[in-house]
């Protein structure tokens, strides 16, 4: 009789098991999908020049791959800094969001009026050369400015990366170039200005570590 009783009673506990477990809520989605931007978060573009969206992609750790839309306004003709918003919905109606910056620029070109000025800033009138240069801004928007005639140096082709839309950042880098050839060392940072007159200005403070060190500036002024 008692272990018909046992029986009976563990019977019971399983079937009120079962229908707890049936009953019990699952935890609502709360999280949104994480979106990922594909490329550069951060990019330039020359005035002019055609923009190619990368888009981007949407993760949901229930619902998995999500699709995702886009808010692209950029002008490639007209100067300035743009958001793109990247937005990503699951079915629980949970957002999440990416964004880009693409900077439209207007560098490239000739500068003929390059003014270079020795031993900034303790002289500028007595060691002062003009030159003309060509910059360039690298085609994978990374904002890479190749500099053709660097400090009127024959063979002087250096670089520089934007930082913004306004500061140049110079980074370390060793050219064999002048008269005579030899190894040079540069480094420093910058910044442009007048980006939206005809006269773009990139002033440019760097240090040359050579036959002796030369604290120096140069101002790029395009035509």
């Amino acid at each position: 009789m008692k272990r018909s009783i046992s029986i009976l009673s563990c019977i019971a506990l399983i079937a009120v098991s079962v229908i707890y477990s049936g009953c019990k809520k699952e935890s609502p989605d709360t999280t949104g999908p994480v979106v990922t931007v594909n490329g550069l978060q951060t990019c330039y573009l020359q005035k002019g020049r055609l923009y190619v969206d990368g888009d981007a992609t949407a993760m949901d750790e229930v619902d998995g791959t999500c699709k995702v839309t886009s808010s692209i306004d950029v002008n490639p003709s007209v100067i300035g800094t743009y958001t793109i918003t990247y937005t990503s919905t699951d079915k629980s109606g949970n957002t999440g969001t990416a964004t880009r910056t693409v900077y439209v620029v207007d560098v490239e070109g000739v500068y003929t009026n390059a003014l270079y000025y020795h031993h900034y800033p303790l002289q500028y009138a007595s060691d002062t050369t003009r030159f003309s240069d060509q910059l360039f801004l690298s085609l994978d928007m990374t904002g890479q400015l190749n500099y053709l005639l660097f400090c009127g140096y024959s063979s002087g082709f250096a670089y520089s990366y934007l930082t913004s839309g306004t500061s140049i950042s110079i980074p370390q880098q060793t050219i064999n170039c002048g008269s005579p050839s030899i190894d040079r060392v540069f480094t420093g940072s910058g910044s442009i200005s007048n980006i939206n007159a005809p006269r773009t200005k990139i002033t440019l403070n760097f240090t040359e570590v050579s036959d002796s060190t030369y604290h120096s500036r140069i101002i790029y002024i395009k035509d």
